[in-house]
């Protein structure tokens, strides 16, 4: 996929990015700025993770949440908050391990669990790619075992019992 979009971006971009209705040379001068603000001269790959993660989250998350939230607080009162604890358990984590040589469940399975033993039994960290849509919910609700494990006394406990305190008193007073 990212050889495709590396070699034919201006056909495209317009369509993952939403402005393929404008007239060609409009449509392909926004594909080039859109390339040129995330990219600059560089390509789509792994080195590139961050910079194409930034774009489509702009465009999927971001930019819809900011309509929304505008359109919104003509109406009513509105609060956002931005999730940025790097924590145990996260999607991108998850999401990054995957090998994508089995069925996604049994490859979930696999690369947790070797992940687990590195960190648990070699003393090995793995890289963190940063937080993710989401990522906050286990800290919520319980999570399957594998996915997230928050026992009593740790930072992660510590913290889940705070953001319920503080989103249970938001709910009760606003």
């Amino acid at each position: 996929m990212s050889d495709q979009l590396n070699q034919d971006w201006l056909r495209h971009g317009p369509v993952l990015i939403d402005h393929e209705g404008l007239p060609s040379w409009e449509r392909n001068d926004v594909s080039k700025r859109i390339w040129n603000y995330y990219l600059g001269n560089r390509t789509i790959g792994m080195d590139t993770l961050y910079e194409v993660v930034d774009l489509f989250s702009d465009v999927s998350f971001n930019k819809p949440l900011m309509e929304s939230a505008v359109w919104h607080s003509k109406k009513a009162p509105l609060y956002l908050y931005v999730y940025s604890h790097r924590g145990a358990f996260g999607v991108g984590q998850i999401y990054f391990r995957l090998t994508l040589k089995f069925p996604i469940l049994i490859d979930g399975l696999i690369t947790n669990v070797i992940s687990m033993v590195k960190k648990h039994v070699f003393g090995i960290e793995e890289h963190h790619y940063g937080t993710c849509h989401a990522d906050e919910q286990a800290l919520f609700f319980k999570m399957h075992p594998l996915l997230s494990t928050i026992n009593p006394g740790n930072k992660e406990f510590r913290l889940s019992r705070e953001l319920i305190r503080v989103w249970a008193r938001f709910a009760k007073t606003g």
